[in-house]
């Protein structure tokens, strides 16, 4: 006959010693938690500095966008989330009477005004992917999404003893899952929580910066972290150009929905980073890109505009009247420029085949 065992017994010290260590660990990990809160809530409101700008985001609702009270009065250029594979050919009018998927402006009459008044730079360079990437990137996240159900489903075989094989399996199937349904399962948090908001309070900044950090481990969702990459990438190479141009730091506003969050990751990252990670995709699907937006620029320029001071009466008499002369004298008194990065356009040369 089997003699029962008995169960494990505990001292007091032992248990004091094991508790002393989970608090002491419990500790440093709610410092440093609160640490980086503090420093997120200060970029949310001040904007993220680094050695080549000042960074500052604004997440958005896209059915409703943005205010003007939302934008520093001191900043010097404003990107925009307007994604088109022809924002280098289509005319300043064209691209300032663009509509979002809602139906709603990206550019209403109130956001136009103030621009031109604080004259802001415009900056267009966001790229805009096949619908085939779309959707097998949204189909990735589905299967991904189904398997961790399936995992988080089963429980393991109840046994008095587990072995290392099957704690491996059930440690990895957990840390799957985890990953698989972060981006979800924060977007769930977060739609409540209206945090696609430019106004960012505590709550709504660590959701959002938590939403766009889950993103940054998930480089096959393509429209959210190939273009993140792009975004970054191209916000660093204008600020160097504004930085060379005025002898300081500018201050650059950018406006994208709270799952591109993980932008303010690729920024603190610098150039060198986004280039080799840009560079780190398949040749194939870098050449596709360049070949669908019409050529190596649409990954490696940003177009920046300077409106005219009239540019509202301009954009509403072509609206209203169709006046092309409204048109022609909007095209003439833009101020415009492309600025490329080099280093990036010959890495893709040398290394991307036609």
């Amino acid at each position: 006959m089997n003699k029962e065992t008995e169960p494990e017994k505990i001292s007091r010290r032992d248990m004091l010693k094991k508790l002393g260590v989970g608090a002491v660990v419990g500790g440093a990990a709610a410092a440093g938690v609160a640490e980086w809160a503090e420093e997120e809530l200060k970029v949310g409101k001040e904007g993220l500095e680094t050695d080549h700008g000042i960074f500052v985001p604004l997440y958005e609702s896209h059915p409703t966008g943005i205010s003007p009270e939302n934008i520093p009065p001191d900043t010097q250029a404003l990107f925009l989330e307007l994604t088109t594979k022809n924002f280098f050919k289509l005319s300043p009018f064209c691209l300032l009477s663009s509509k979002t998927l809602f139906g709603n402006d990206y550019f209403p009459e109130e956001i136009i005004s103030y621009v031109t008044k604080n004259r802001i730079k415009i900056i267009f360079g966001n790229v805009d992917l096949p619908f085939i990437d779309f959707a097998s990137s949204v189909g990735l996240l589905y299967g991904e999404f189904t398997m961790a159900k399936s995992f988080l489903k089963k429980t393991p075989q109840r046994t008095p003893l587990i072995t290392r094989r099957e704690l491996f399996k059930q440690t990895t199937k957990l840390a799957f899952s985890l990953w698989a349904l972060s981006p979800l399962g924060i977007g769930a948090l977060a739609a409540p929580a209206n945090i696609i908001d430019p106004r960012q309070t505590p709550i709504k900044r660590t959701l959002s910066r938590a939403l766009g950090k889950a993103y940054n481990l998930h480089p096959e969702v393509l429209f959210v972290f190939f273009n993140n990459l792009i975004v970054a990438n191209k916000l660093l190479l204008v600020a160097e150009d504004l930085k060379e141009k005025t002898e300081k730091k500018p201050k650059i506003a950018f406006r994208f929905g709270a799952a591109h969050s993980g932008i303010e990751d690729f920024l603190r990252a610098g150039p060198d980073f986004c280039r080799k990670m840009i560079m780190a995709f398949p040749k194939w699907y870098l050449n596709r890109i360049i070949n669908f937006g019409g050529g190596v620029d649409y990954l490696c320029s940003a177009r920046i505009m300077e409106l005219p001071p009239n540019t509202v009466e301009y954009v509403r008499a072509i609206k209203e009247r169709n006046d092309q002369n409204a048109a022609k004298k909007l095209d003439q008194e833009t101020i415009e420029e492309r600025v490329t990065d080099k280093i990036l356009k010959n890495e893709i040369y040398l290394e991307v085949p036609p």
